[in-house]
């Protein structure tokens, strides 16, 4: 495409004479039809014709062909979405920038912006395809800059008519005091361990702290029902040791930190059950863990 902004905003009138006589029977069915469907439609279609008659202007009628039958797919009212980054042969350096800009059209797209911003949302479209064929021609800096420039400034408004507008919250009425209740502690908790460990690390003396707070009142009557499991990797009878040691570490820092021992049960499956299915002799720290559910 050359010289495209003058192109695109020039009679495109003049334009269709000359694209007829060169037979290019898509592009006639795209001008002649009266296009169906939904305003992002009909604009696409709108857009996609005039990117079809500057490519036939210029003596380009495989893209010109390639343009035209999108605006008459569109015209239809059927479904066109944006040119997939494998369909040109683009140079490497270009690739990224494209593939984002995709995906934040696509992903608009997908979020109504052709609803809530129909002619903008089709400008975008059209003029990412745009980008692409230019970019894939890779000899008219001007042209690839036109169209990218053309790509932005419409997903500007497009973007702006997906951000929901601030909701103003109408003052809440005055809360009546609350009556004193029991706090009801985690319904679960889950503890992960080091390969061939029973200690305790990262952020699970947190995790028993924080259970055992809201678990250890006086009026708090909940059993802790703790399951220790270990991975595939190891002998299965060593992984019942292992698997009792976990449980085991798990119930002393509940009772150190408060909880009575008499309201804790336990049980040992050692590899018996994995939470992650893998092959034997598999290490797999999702596997390697104590459950702890809590019960009234």
């Amino acid at each position: 495409m050359r010289n495209l902004t003058t192109t695109i905003v020039a009679g495109f009138a003049a334009m269709t004479l000359g694209a007829c006589a060169m037979g290019g029977a898509q592009l006639d069915e795209a001008q002649s039809m009266t296009p169906k469907g939904s305003t992002f439609g009909m604009n696409l279609h709108k857009g996609y014709t005039d990117l079809a008659l500057s490519e036939y202007a210029e003596w380009d009628e495989e893209d010109g062909t390639v343009f035209a039958t999108r605006a008459v797919t569109a015209g239809k009212g059927n479904l066109v979405l944006p040119e997939e980054i494998s369909t040109r042969k683009l140079p490497k350096g270009s690739v990224g920038d494209l593939t984002a800009a995709r995906a934040r059209l696509v992903d608009a797209l997908r979020r109504g912006a052709g609803r809530k911003a129909p002619e903008q949302a089709a400008r975008a479209q059209v003029m990412f395809d745009c980008w692409m064929q230019e970019q894939e021609e890779n000899d008219q800096p001007r042209d690839i800059k036109a169209c990218r420039d053309g790509y932005e400034a419409a997903m500007g408004p497009v973007l702006a008519s997906l951000k929901e507008a601030p909701k103003v919250a109408a003052k809440p009425a005055p809360k009546p005091a609350p009556m004193p209740k029991k706090i009801a502690p985690p319904s679960a908790l889950l503890v992960l361990f080091d390969l061939d460990s029973s200690k305790l690390t990262g952020n699970a003396p947190n995790q028993i702290n924080h259970a055992a707070a809201l678990a250890s009142g006086k009026d708090q009557l909940f059993t802790i029902h703790l399951a220790g499991h270990t991975d595939l990797a190891g002998d299965s009878k060593y992984n019942l040791v292992l698997s009792k040691a976990r449980v085991d570490a798990v119930a002393q820092a509940l009772i150190k930190a408060g909880v009575p021992a008499n309201r804790i049960t336990k049980e040992i499956h050692g590899e018996e059950k994995p939470r992650v299915m893998t092959a034997d002799g598999t290490a797999e720290q999702a596997n390697r863990r104590v459950e702890a559910i809590f019960r009234k």
